[in-house]
């Protein structure tokens, strides 16, 4: 019973990570193509 809530955990903290890390990845693109869009003209 242990052994399948420690699975259980473990693989919600990875679902978790991973969706921080998509979550900082796509924050990090947004800002970048706001800056590009800025420092570019308009067309």
């Amino acid at each position: 019973m242990l052994i399948i809530i420690g699975a259980t955990v473990d693989g919600m903290l990875h679902l978790i990570s991973v969706g921080v890390l998509l979550l900082i990845a796509d924050v990090l693109y947004l800002a970048v193509r706001s800056v590009l869009r800025s420092r570019r003209p308009a067309h």
